[in-house]
């Protein structure tokens, strides 16, 4: 099949306007957290128009969002609304996609916007400073978007939809595994603090995060992982990236990870833990910190303490940043564990 190809803003509005609604309505509100990095989003929060500040992303059910600051847009933070209520409205960090129904099918144009081609292309483009770099709206508009005829569009984002659901209920049964094992972290340690509690930066020989620039991909070289690679105690090493080995001969004389390291997510997706499971060469990007367990502390207790509630709570309440959740170094090496 001969597939033609053309620009995504002729096939698509871009940040739509709002309508007129009346300051008492009732709308759904889309924080950047109700979407996840597998492409789904959630909504559990309501707001009345007139409570609602200016700037806010309008939407309505159908719409595309995607997620345009770092490192949302890496993490793949890309959906279809699915709201409850007529309209919408969400973080400002979203671009709004509304495809023309008549030639473009909005799940269709989820997948397209998710291969690691357009999200790699998509940080090259990136502008502003380091922490706030944002993907402009020029970049999605100028994409060339392939377009089989709309029945085509709908068999294919339907196979890829049974694939992205496999992943999601792989991630949910890890999930179920992780409450398991906080489960028997809590009652082999006990929940009477009656253990010494100690700093992490006494408990671990080191605490640092990966580089802060971001680096130039390459087809093949070293492996590159980013906290959209941590899920719930386990390294995702199936969607991985890499860096030309020039490139990790410059960032391992800062930090050399290894087997039996705990990556933790601090941005984004903050508090994830995972224990390096595979005794491979890799290198990480700002979005992950490393911490490496001291002579007194065994990895996979550590990798338990740091997803245990209480790790969750001193880091939930160290967050910074607007939008975009941080989690600092200095707040990591604060944090208190039990030690047996």
């Amino acid at each position: 099949m001969n597939v033609k190809s053309i620009a995504l803003s002729e096939v698509a509005e871009f940040n739509p306007p709002a309508p007129a609604l009346a300051a008492d309505e009732e709308v759904s509100f889309v924080p950047m957290a109700a979407v996840s990095e597998l492409g789904v989003m959630h909504v559990t929060e309501h707001a009345r128009v007139a409570d609602l500040k200016s700037g806010y992303s309008y939407m309505r059910t159908g719409d595309v969002l995607v997620a345009k600051i770092t490192p949302c847009f890496e993490n793949n933070k890309i959906a279809v609304a699915s709201l409850d209520r007529p309209h919408g409205y969400g973080s400002t960090e979203f671009h709004v996609i509304r495809p023309r129904k008549e030639k473009l099918e909005a799940r269709f144009l989820v997948h397209f916007l998710r291969q690691d081609q357009i999200r790699t292309a998509g940080e090259r483009r990136m502008t502003g400073s380091a922490g706030q770099r944002r993907v402009p709206k020029q970049f999605l508009g100028e994409l060339a978007v392939p377009l089989p005829p709309l029945d085509e569009q709908r068999r294919i984002a339907a196979i890829l939809d049974q694939a992205d659901d496999l992943r999601r209920k792989r991630r949910e049964a890890l999930g179920r595994l992780e409450k398991l094992s906080q489960m028997l972290f809590l009652a082999a340690v006990g929940e009477d603090n009656s253990h010494p509690h100690v700093k992490l930066s006494s408990a671990c020989e080191l605490i640092t995060d990966g580089t802060h620039y971001t680096p130039t991909y390459a087809a093949k070289g070293t492996i590159f992982l980013s906290a959209r690679n941590v899920v719930s105690g386990v390294v995702d090493w199936d969607n991985i990236k890499f860096i030309p080995d020039s490139l990790h001969m410059e960032l391992q004389k800062r930090i050399s990870p290894r087997l039996n390291d705990v990556l933790l997510a601090k941005n984004g997706t903050t508090g994830v833990a995972a224990l390096v499971d595979r005794d491979l060469v890799f290198d990480i990007y700002v979005s992950l910190a490393l911490l490496r367990a001291g002579s007194s502390l065994l990895p996979q207790f550590l990798l338990a303490a740091l997803n245990s509630p209480s790790c969750k709570k001193q880091f939930d309440g160290a967050l910074k940043g607007i939008g975009v959740p941080n989690l600092h170094l200095k707040d990591i090496r604060e944090a208190k564990i039990p030690l047996p």
